[in-house]
């Protein structure tokens, strides 16, 4: 049932979505009513929406209806009315995470995803803490136990100094892993991205998987790897000295290739973490620059993993002495036409002119 007066002035959309918020908060089980913080922060969310439906709206002659939300809803209150440092500290924190683009999870919706962040959910750790996998809804995100569902991975992070979600959202791309969402749960910050099933260009690498990949795969991995840098050097300063990992190298079903980790790694330190090269150049540094770049291109195409300077100049050479263009020097263009609509044919082309002696590569002698 839908008030007459409001009949027309909101979008289906975000009629859907204020339904489901009601029906949340009126849960038979109270322990799964969201805290009132988290309402505020979809109900914000959802009034951002409708002002984006406004326009639409108006040129359809009908009268939107004023969304406004008071300030009493972002006052730093807990829900008894009563006021403290902590309560303070943590609406604080919520009102910084609020966002329109990310889904905000409880708690109890990611041990439910994680099956209580058991054994069988932890995937790893790394610098900036563990990671499990979780299963969610394909659309609404809501948690499943069904393995048949959206596989998402949950990074808990003990310690962060900033998450910017405005800049955070301003950095999405295609090639780069995506945001879903966020938790804030007794001083710790959970981000959840979505997962990446064919697992790290590094464990794919050393596994020798990548050398027996079609050259159209490799294709599309190297031209995916491109867009992302580009990406990243244009839109966030500062990233092009930050590390270019191989374990950032995410790689899904259809080999769809995006970095990760970029966010994490900043929300962490506060900035991004430059990578510092060897003075004597020998061994490989790899940043996030066409420098790193032309390391993982040559990588990917003959599967060779590269672990010093001497040898990617001798794979160089080895193509210039044939007559034929560096890998690095191909490497550069693909960097540069990297967005065009044919991107992938025109380095496809390139590369079949040179596939006999890049097979031929991996025979030399290091």
């Amino acid at each position: 049932m839908v008030d007459s007066s409001i009949m027309g002035t909101v979008s289906p959309k975000c009629l859907r979505r204020f339904v489901q918020i009601a029906g949340r908060c009126v849960h038979i089980v109270p322990k799964q009513r969201p805290a009132m913080t988290e309402v505020v922060a979809l109900l914000q969310a959802l009034l951002e929406l409708q002002e984006k439906s406004k326009d639409f709206a108006q040129s359809s002659g009908i009268m939107s209806f004023p969304w406004k939300m008071h300030k009493y809803f972002a006052s730093n209150s807990d829900q008894s009315g009563t006021s403290s440092p902590k309560s303070v500290e943590n609406n604080m924190n919520q009102q910084e995470l609020m966002t329109r683009d990310l889904k905000m999870f409880t708690y109890n919706e990611l041990n439910l995803a994680t099956k209580n962040f058991g054994k069988a959910a932890f995937f790893g750790e790394g610098s900036c803490g563990k990671v499990y996998r979780g299963w969610v809804d394909n659309f609404t995100y809501s948690p499943s136990v069904s393995i048949t569902k959206l596989p998402v991975a949950i990074k808990k992070l003990d310690r962060y100094k900033v998450f910017d979600l405005e800049m955070l959202n301003g950095v999405r791309h295609p090639n780069l892993v995506k945001l879903i969402g966020y938790c804030l749960e007794s001083g710790c910050l959970y981000v959840v991205h979505e997962f990446m099933r064919r697992g790290t260009f590094e464990d794919l690498l050393q596994r020798g998987a990548v050398a027996g990949l079609p050259l159209l795969k490799k294709v599309k991995i190297v031209v995916g790897i491109a867009r992302a840098i580009d990406f990243l050097q244009k839109t966030w300063p500062g990233v092009g000295q930050s590390w270019l990992g191989r374990h950032m190298i995410l790689l899904d079903e259809d080999f769809t290739t995006k970095l990760s980790d970029y966010d994490v790694g900043y929300m962490v330190n506060g900035h991004h973490r430059c990578a510092y090269l060897d003075t004597d150049k020998v061994q490989l540094v790899l940043q996030c620059d066409p420098s790193g770049y032309e390391v993982i291109f040559i990588e990917v195409v003959t599967g060779e993993r590269l672990y010093n300077l001497h040898r990617v100049k001798r794979i160089d050479g080895f193509f210039t002495q044939s007559g034929k263009e560096s890998l690095s020097h191909i490497a550069r263009l693909c960097l540069e036409m990297c967005n065009d609509d044919d991107s992938e044919l025109k380095m496809l082309t390139i590369l079949k002119e040179h596939d006999k002696l890049i097979q031929r590569s991996k025979k030399l002698v290091a």
